[in-house]
């Protein structure tokens, strides 16, 4: 069931090109069994646009951009969604003050 609506979703991204090569699995429920075992298996793949068989991966902390774990705790797939989410709150951070510089340089002009 659970590779049925893998299949779905992905069937959903046809129109636009063929499919990337790399499946790569993060989080608690990466680890389940079956979880790669089933990706990797070939019948599923045959009405998806793959240009070659997708090679099923993890993601390790080590992959996550900006995040540095200082505690040396992290070092399973499932530490990813964490780490992924303050990387995405380092980007939103960075952008609110892109945007309240910006907002202070057009009130400046505005009153000048």
């Amino acid at each position: 069931v659970w590779l049925s609506g893998v299949e779905l979703s992905l069937s959903e991204f046809v129109g636009s090109d063929v499919l990337p090569s790399r499946i790569l699995l993060c989080g608690g429920g990466s680890g389940l069994p079956g979880i790669k075992k089933a990706l990797v298996s070939k019948e599923w793949l045959k009405n998806l646009p793959f240009a070659k068989n997708p090679v099923v991966s993890y993601l390790q902390p080590r992959d996550v951009a900006r995040v540095i774990d200082e505690t040396g705790t992290m070092h399973n797939p499932q530490d990813v969604t964490p780490m992924g989410l303050a990387n995405l709150v380092l980007d939103v951070t960075d952008e609110e003050k892109v945007m309240s510089g910006m907002l202070r340089r057009v009130l400046q002009t505005i009153q000048d």
